[in-house]
Parts: structure tokens; sequence; C-alpha cells
């Protein structure tokens, strides 16, 4: 067995991205730090193509998760007189997502997030 070298703190975080070589034990980690959460491994087809058919799938998870930890969060849109905007947004604005279904994601897409 080997000893892991990187622990996960998650005792400050409700969320975590984990990237890095394949088949290192990320999965294995995820899964061991976070067991209750969702995960989305967009390697695997079935979740990329959920993802990319219906990206307000994301919202949906978003409110049962909030719905299911009891937390006191607000889910909302903002927009700006001009047109910026930024698809959802957490709380009073410590998280901000932008859902796009595009192969490649370009700086035009990231206006709202950066205009927020």
């Amino acid at each position: 067995m080997i000893n892991r070298i990187l622990n996960l703190d998650n005792t400050h975080n409700d969320s975590a991205f984990v990237w890095g070589a394949r088949q290192v034990g990320k999965t294995t980690l995820i899964r061991e730090t976070y067991p209750n959460a969702a995960y989305y491994d967009l390697l695997q087809a079935k979740d990329f193509e959920r993802l990319q058919r219906n990206p307000s799938f994301i919202i949906q998870e978003l409110i049962a998760y909030l719905g299911y930890n009891e937390k006191d969060e607000q889910l909302s849109y903002w927009r700006t007189s001009s047109g910026y905007e930024v698809d959802v947004i957490l709380g009073e604005g410590h998280v901000a997502i932008e859902i796009k279904s595009v192969e490649e994601i370009q700086s035009r897409h990231l206006k709202g997030l950066k205009a927020f």
C-alpha cells in the first residue's frame, strides 16, 4: 500500500477540485474524504453527456445539496443593465458559477464572472 502525502482538510471547505495524472487515486481520495458528496467525472461518457444535454442539471444538484445538508444559502442569478450575467450566485456572492455547454471555453464566456 502507498501512503498518501496529500490530505484534504475538509473542515473548512464544501467543495474540491482535484486534477492530476491518471490512475494515481484522485477518485479514491475524493470518495474517502467526501463520502456523501456528489462528484462528476467528465471523462466518463455518461456524466459528460448528461451535463452536456442538460446544463441546468447542475443547478438542480446545487439545490438538492443545499437542502440535504441544511445549508442556509440562497441561489440567485446576477445580471447588469449592460448585459453581463452569471448563471448562479451562492449565498452572499462568495461562489459564482457560470454554466456553459461548449467544446472549448473562450474568454468571452468568462466576461460575466470577471465583471462580478
